[in-house]
């Protein structure tokens, strides 16, 4: 597979093994909240499969506009995803936990201005409602769910500030 990599079979075979995923995801959309539909719970508070199925997505899509034509079907089964980003949903969703625990919040206002300094969001080097709206949109992501995940990444970002001040070297 590696000698024909730029073969056009390869293209519409790995094109199609995406498809595929894809539709693996699409097929769970909206059942979030099932409790049959848990794929892990930390400490009583469960981890669906669409916040995995939406993670794994995310992964994928970051890695090929990385790669580009030199992501592979080898790569993607090599590099578990799926278990990368269930790690990643566990450990996200203890240091939330946590945070909350020890009282930390996170401002609209910081919210606000942790989106305004996104480069994907800035034109001319400045932020742009519209280009914020269409990135969101071609990404299928509502404002409101790209708000709460930044929420989240503020809240974690900030006990790890907190964790590591109180660290000396």
């Amino acid at each position: 597979m590696r000698k024909r990599q730029s073969s056009i079979l390869i293209k519409v075979i790995f094109g199609i093994l995406l498809l595929v995923m894809v539709g693996f995801g699409v097929q769970y959309a909206g059942v979030e909240g099932n409790p049959a539909d848990t794929v892990a719970e930390v400490n009583s508070q469960p981890i669906y499969r669409q916040q995995l199925q939406r993670s794994v997505s995310r992964m994928v899509e970051s890695y090929r506009n990385i790669y580009k034509e030199g992501f592979s079907a080898e790569m993607l089964a090599a590099l578990k995803f799926k278990d990368q980003a269930l790690d990643d949903l566990i450990r996200v969703s203890l240091l939330r936990q946590e945070a909350e625990r020890l009282g930390l919040e996170v401002t609209d206002e910081e919210v606000r201005d942790a989106i305004a300094t996104v480069p994907a969001f800035q034109q001319d080097g400045r932020f742009s409602f519209d280009l914020y709206s269409r990135v969101l949109r071609s990404n299928g992501l509502k404002p409101s769910d790209f708000e709460a995940m930044q929420r989240e990444d503020l809240m974690v970002r900030k006990l790890q500030d907190l964790l590591i001040s109180g660290v000396y070297v």
